[in-house]
């Protein structure tokens, strides 16, 4: 490195704030000179986000909208932490198809797929109240305080106990009435990877009952659970339920379809009037029982949402679309972060955009789902629509679901060799190995897909589109996935992981009986499917993407932490107005971080990694560049050094370039810290 003959040195002090871009320095009046920058955090104005949420609304789903609406002022709380934003929301269900007649007073009716939900569910449906997940054969079993359960099969599902003895707490067992749920025969009371097909049911005479159960630590006045008794005529089938918590929310006309901070007047002026508290209102959109809404096909309800050219917009009298009159222009803003949300105890089953499946009429819909008169087949039969998990993805392929198809096949074909088999080797030998290659082998060689179902890079490439600049696009994924244990080496955790999720579709595939739902984890809230797309979808989006799995915890609080950190840790950062030098391949840049009157240097790693939060990366950021417009005079011109090129330009592989990386941080600075940022670079003229 050339030692400058003077050194200048800017020195700022780093604010603990939101921060997009730091101030681009002048060019110094010196020839040959190095200027030592010191940028600072600091965002002066509100950061935009425009959030999209895809809420489940199938039966299982009750208790999980309750807690997300619960969790929601912790996640603005934690969001605002680090300074103001300027956020807008919106909800869709993961409906792909719209209703296609009847009514249902549990559910909004979707009429239009991706349509923004601005309508309050007041009921839910008889699936949704209270019961405990138990391995009972006997309505006595379900008064007890702990019920244990012999399985008759174990399999290397981490569900399945040691020795084949199950025992299970009841956490609201007593001497009261109960009902056993169970299966038509005990021999379907167990699935193939030990999840349980059975439940107990309160059975309840009064309001009081259910809340002295549920809500003994609850003040009177508090106190929401009621004793519901389905159809009004039935009590011996009476159960304890938490109806919707929207009493309070306005009605459809009143409540608005994209929820803002900042909302404006009808003159196009800022109010004081933020409308975000209204969410648990958008955000509680019923539990439906029909077909279509058993369909789940949550990345075609978000693209129909936010579709620029899409169903959810409006056409002239010729039947072009008018771009200023899409539903997407309502919520998403061209300098905004662009997040969407998933929110789902199954899996996505989009179907390929190239099928129809919006407003359709009699006949329409007798291609879609069959012709019962007729006895022909529709392209998506009920049959299809109910066990569509279970079908193939056409490009990315499901690795799971086809190692679970492995298990099936071996009870045929014993040659064969699968991941169970591997569970007898030690994890990490050779022979381990050897039968892991082996199942892997066999497995790809007869992967099937089913071409009816959209690829999930379709819909990475189609929300990436949304934005100008991708890295404004950010997924979350609330959604089921094995349980395993997390304190074991990464191999076996792996290794354990992979045979959970076969094992759970091997009962998926095999497990077909009326009543016989299998699961692959199970949490306070209740149980959760496998969200393979979801989570295939967030890995796809690399450092803009997380997932968490909904059976952890006992509220959505630690959910939404995460997704407001991943949200923070994009935004957060400093960009840095020269490239910085290099040695041994690290940038020569020197981060501080100064945190309770303690000072310390933070570390370069390649890219972010939460078991380091006292690191820092670089990476490429577009919102760093100095003009607005994208083009600066003189821009792309060739050049030998920083020296030959225009203010606000750097050289940069030999042509005058605006310079947009940023140096961002392993985990979410706290708000009292203070951040300084080093680095020598050569500056132009």
């Amino acid at each position: 490195m050339i030692q400058p003959a003077r050194l200048l040195v800017v020195s700022l002090v780093l604010l603990p704030l939101l921060a997009t871009c730091n101030t681009y320095p002048v060019h110094s009046l010196l020839d040959n000179f190095e200027v030592r920058v010191t940028s600072k955090l600091s965002h002066k104005e509100a950061v935009k986000l425009d959030f999209l949420w895809v809420i489940d609304h199938s039966s299982s789903m009750c208790q999980e909208q309750r807690e997300l609406a619960k969790g929601f002022d912790k996640f603005i709380t934690n969001l605002q932490a680090l300074g103001t934003i300027d956020a807008q929301m919106a909800v869709v269900t993961v409906q792909q198809i719209s209703d296609l007649g009847g009514t249902t007073v549990e559910t909004n009716q979707v009429k239009q797929v991706g349509q923004f939900m601005h309508s309050a569910a007041t009921a839910f449906p008889p699936n949704c109240m209270e019961r405990v997940r138990l391995p009972c054969l006997t309505d006595l079993q379900c008064t007890k305080a702990v019920v244990e359960y012999q399985f008759t099969s174990v399999g290397p599902s981490s569900m399945c106990p040691v020795g084949g003895t199950g025992t299970y707490e009841n956490p609201v067992g007593g001497n009261t009435k109960w009902k056993c749920d169970k299966p038509g025969t005990d021999q379907l009371l167990t699935n193939l990877n030990c999840s349980i097909n059975s439940y107990c049911e309160k059975r309840c005479t009064s309001d009081k009952e259910c809340q002295e159960l549920y809500e003994s630590n609850v003040p009177l006045n508090e106190r929401r659970s009621v004793c519901y008794i389905p159809g009004g005529t039935t009590p011996e089938n009476a159960g304890c339920m938490f109806p919707p918590d929207t009493k309070t929310c306005p009605t459809s006309d009143k409540l608005p379809p994209v929820l803002k901070s900042h909302p404006l007047d009808a003159k196009g002026n800022p109010t004081n009037k933020p409308t975000l508290d209204l969410f648990k209102c958008i955000a509680t959109v019923g539990a439906g029982t029909s077909t279509e809404s058993k369909f789940e096909g949550g990345f075609r309800s978000a693209w129909y949402a936010l579709d620029p050219n899409g169903i959810n917009c409006i056409k002239d009298k010729t039947g072009k679309i008018d771009p200023t009159k899409c539903q997407y222009k309502q919520l998403v803003r061209d300098d905004a972060y662009l997040v969407i949300v998933f929110v789902s105890d199954d899996d996505d089953c989009s179907v390929n955009l190239d099928i129809s499946l919006s407003n359709l009429n009699a006949e329409e819909k007798k291609v879609i789902v069959g012709d019962p008169k007729t006895g022909k087949a529709g392209i998506l039969p009920s049959e299809v629509q109910d066990r569509c998990q279970s079908l193939g993805d056409a490009v990315a392929g499901n690795k799971g679901l086809n190692e679970g198809s492995c298990e099936i096949r071996k009870v045929s074909n014993p040659s064969l060799v699968c991941l169970s088999d591997c569970v007898k080797f030690k994890v990490g030998s050779d022979d381990y190995t050897k039968c892991v290659a082996s199942a892997d082998k066999g497995i790809l060689e007869s992967i099937k897909f089913d071409t009816r179902f959209a690829t999930v890079n379709d819909f990475v490439n189609r929300f990436r589109s949304l934005k100008s600049d991708p890295s404004r696009v950010m997924v979350a994924a609330i959604t089921g996935d094995t349980l395993y244990d997390s304190g074991a080496s990464a191999l076996a955790t792996d290794f354990q992981r992979r045979i959970d999720v076969s094992q759970y579709y091997r009962s998926v595939l095999k497990n077909t009986a009326p009543k016989q739902v299998p699961y692959v984890c199970q949490g306070a809230r209740g149980e959760s499917g496998y969200g393979s797309r979801y989570i295939a979808l967030t890995k796809a989006f690399g450092e803009n993407g997380i997932f968490y799995n909904i059976c952890e915890g006992e509220d959505f609080g630690p959910a939404l932490t995460e997704v407001a950190n991943l949200i923070l840790g994009r935004v957060i950062k400093v960009c840095l107005p020269h490239p910085p030098n290099w040695e041994d391949g690290k940038p020569l840049v020197k981060v501080l971080r100064k945190r309770g009157g303690k000072t310390k240097q933070m570390e370069y790693v390649q890219h972010a990694e939460s078991t380091k939060p006292d690191s820092f990366y670089l990476k490429a950021a577009p919102d760093c560049r100095t003009s607005d417009s994208g083009t600066l005079p003189g821009e792309s011109q060739a050049c030998k050094s920083t020296r030959d090129c225009a203010a606000g330009l750097v050289c940069n592989e030999k042509l005058c370039k605006q310079y947009a990386e940023a140096i961002f941080f392993s985990a979410v600075p706290e708000p009292t810290d203070e951040i300084e940022v080093n680095y020598a670079a050569d500056v132009g003229l």
